[in-house]
């Protein structure tokens, strides 16, 4: 695959499974291209095209000329300038690794990740929280959050990339979305009544059997194993989490259990404060889990996939199983 095919995959695959629904994702891309084409020239110079077919801002392709052939790529959870010597180091014993793919953003994916949050709109909403107190909430977290990460050395990774010239890009939104999709899917076949039976459920899964391994697998952060379940949320995606205020709606919402990636401080106070259940996924056991469904499209195409920094390959496609066997 070209280094552009992959990327380009990655933002179908996002939309594939996007919690918006793909349609209604791709209607947030129609209307901004209606807003962009409104804007003076000498805005538009300033105006992010890539957004215009990418409804994720905190994916890109970081460095490297989209046409360079991949068939070996390294995938790590956070890529920072010790993974890039890392690979570096890798390809001068042999290993002939093309590119590499971080999850989480760095560079201009990184300053723009609060645009990502946008879709937690419509997450919330579709768990009873009114969408003009999910707006408004969400504009402020998204404000704090650029102002926090523009003060930060945002181009670092992608700097030492350059100077290695090492392709780099990145898949965040859309493998959450898909790790979202896949838990979300999981819970609804199999139907939870309590606590106990949803970390059950998880743990069947690979990635997160082993973070129970290590002690950082899922867990009870509120509840108890035998407390009835209720109404679930399923909170895997939306570039980051939304702050405590909006969390705290949710009891009035109606639901009973948070099913989360992880959670910021100042969340659980809230979501204790109303008895809603709070079920802790595992970060880099939830992260790994969208990747590897991402992975095993791109081994199906042939790529390659050499996994590190916290990045644990397990694949579910009969085929994908067979290439890493």
């Amino acid at each position: 695959m070209q280094l552009w095919d992959i990327y380009k995959l990655t933002v179908e695959k996002g939309l594939e499974a996007d919690p918006r629904g793909s349609e209604k994702a791709t209607q947030s891309l129609e209307r901004l291209h209606q807003s962009y084409e409104k804007l003076p020239a000498v805005e538009k110079q300033w105006f992010d095209t890539e957004l215009l077919s990418n409804p994720y801002p905190d994916t890109r392709l970081l460095y490297g000329e989209p046409g360079t052939e991949i068939k070996h790529l390294f995938v790590g959870i956070d890529i920072r300038v010790s993974e890039l010597l890392l690979v570096d180091r890798l390809n001068q014993k042999g290993a002939q690794i093309d590119a590499v793919m971080a999850h989480h953003p760095e560079g201009i994916a990184l300053t723009t990740l609060h645009q990502a949050m946008d879709l937690q709109t419509d997450i919330f909403q579709s768990c009873g929280v009114p969408v003009n107190i999910a707006d408004h909430i969400l504009a402020r977290e998204a404000d704090k959050t650029h102002f926090d990460i523009t003060v930060g050395n945002y181009n670092r990774v992608v700097d030492a990339a350059r100077l290695l010239n090492l392709p780099l890009l990145t898949a965040h939104t859309p493998t959450d979305n898909m790790v979202q999709a896949y838990i979300q899917q999981k819970l609804a076949e199999a139907a939870p009544e309590t606590l106990a039976d949803i970390l059950a459920i998880l743990e069947l899964e690979p990635e997160y059997n082993l973070a129970r391994k290590l002690e950082a697998g899922p867990k009870l952060m509120f509840g108890s194993p035998e407390n009835r379940v209720g109404k679930i949320m399923v909170d895997m995606t939306g570039g980051t989490d939304a702050g405590p205020d909006l969390y705290d709606k949710l009891s009035a919402a109606g639901v009973g259990t948070v099913v989360a990636m992880h959670l910021s401080p100042g969340v659980r106070e809230v979501l204790e404060k109303g008895h809603v259940n709070i079920v802790l996924a595992g970060h880099m056991s939830s992260d790994s889990l969208g990747l590897n469904l991402l992975m095993d499209q791109l081994e199906l195409q042939g790529v390659r996939i050499t996994a590190g920094s916290g990045f644990t390959r397990v694949s579910r496609h009969p085929d994908t199983r067979r290439l890493l066997n």
